[in-house]
């Protein structure tokens, strides 16, 4: 990493990221106008209650999700992490799949902060082959090392300073999940057509450099509050884009998802209320529930984010027996896959027969 970037992680103030709390939603569009899918990504502030000696202070949870079908084929990728203020890395699940006919091919790598290294798993399933593979990374190592998420994250930051420093060179992984490096240069503003209007946009460019591929870059247009409306991958013949602008501001939409709990408590009048006593104890009751379920929601929101996930999951296959399919779905969420002992240590690029699309290949 540069020294530049290695500053500017330290120079974020918390204060500004969280005025990057918020949702967007994207389709997805082949150059004909053909809906091929949806991208959706969210930031919320939330406890990491998995470790909670690891430094304290703000905590927050990032979680994007593509899904859709490309000449039929249904894929995928999901990203799920905390990171800190400064865009540390606590825990990242990075979800791929790709159906091709009867064999399926789903890729699962899992990113998790432990005793000053960062531990990598990863489980890439090709029909009834399945590869595991762990490596533990020293963060003595790492200055300056960006997740999937803590790059999500950074350009929304970036948007809204409207400025990009000379030379931002990070380290991440690849989509083999070796070591590479990408690179953040400002497009500068231009207008951008959404809807009947035109508004005023911030480019970024993000190029990755992986030491067993050639570069790949995508070109990023958000709002400047860090809505993001346009997406691309340099060379994809798809294109995310925004269908309508944001009609509620970061504020608004937050306190959207930490819920009103006040409205819907005495809305309904039933006719047993004669009964005064009873009544009120019904009243109590359920001002009661409403709140512990309110509280538990902001406690865990990324509870929104996988029952979202699920659904999604659902509608896309459509499964005859929807009961049957949450099984192996939950699965995969399972803390055993964190139990894969340590194969090799030092990082080192490697190949795999993995096919997926990353979420720097235009998924997420």
């Amino acid at each position: 990493a540069s020294e530049e970037a290695i500053n500017f992680l330290a120079s974020i103030d918390p204060q500004e990221l969280s005025h990057c709390l918020f949702g967007d939603e994207l389709m997805t569009m082949s150059r004909d106008g053909t809906h091929l899918g949806e991208f959706r990504m969210r930031v919320y502030s939330a406890p990491y209650r998995e470790h909670p000696d690891s430094g304290g202070g703000t905590r927050f949870l990032v979680h994007a999700t593509s899904k859709g079908a490309i000449n039929d084929i249904p894929c995928g990728t999901t990203v799920c992490a905390y990171v800190t203020t400064n865009l540390a890395t606590l825990e990242q699940h990075h979800h791929e799949y790709l159906e091709l006919n009867e064999q399926a091919l789903d890729r699962k790598v899992e990113l998790v902060w432990q005793e000053e290294s960062l531990l990598v798993n990863k489980v890439v399933t090709e029909g009834e082959e399945v590869l595991r593979e762990s490596v533990r990374l020293e963060m003595s190592h790492l200055a300056g090392f960006l997740s999937e998420a803590s790059c999500l994250l950074l350009t929304r930051l970036l948007t809204r300073r409207a400025h990009v420093p000379h030379d931002l060179t990070f380290l991440c992984l690849d989509s083999e999940s070796c070591l590479a490096t990408c690179t953040f240069r400002s497009l500068g503003t231009e207008e951008l057509s959404i809807g009947e209007k035109k508004v005023e946009v911030f480019g970024i460019e993000r190029t990755l450099y992986s030491q067993t591929a050639p570069p790949t870059t995508w070109h990023s247009y958000y709002l400047l509050d860090g809505h993001l409306v346009r997406r691309e991958q340099v060379g994809s013949p798809t294109t995310m884009m925004i269908v309508r602008l944001p009609a509620q501001t970061p504020a608004a939409e937050e306190a959207e998802e930490e819920g009103d709990t006040d409205s819907g408590v005495e809305q309904q009048t039933l006719n047993w209320e004669e009964d005064m006593q009873m009544y009120s104890r019904f009243l109590d009751r359920k001002e009661e529930l409403l709140s512990e379920h309110a509280e538990y929601a902001r406690a865990h929101p990324e509870l929104r984010a996988l029952l979202g996930d699920f659904l999604q999951y659902l509608l896309l296959r459509k499964p005859a027996d929807p009961v049957a399919c949450a099984a192996p779905y939950f699965a995969s969420f399972s803390a055993l896959d964190r139990d894969i002992p340590s194969t090799r240590s030092p990082p080192t690029p490697q190949s795999t027969t993995d096919a997926t699309a990353s979420p720097g290949d235009g998924v997420v």
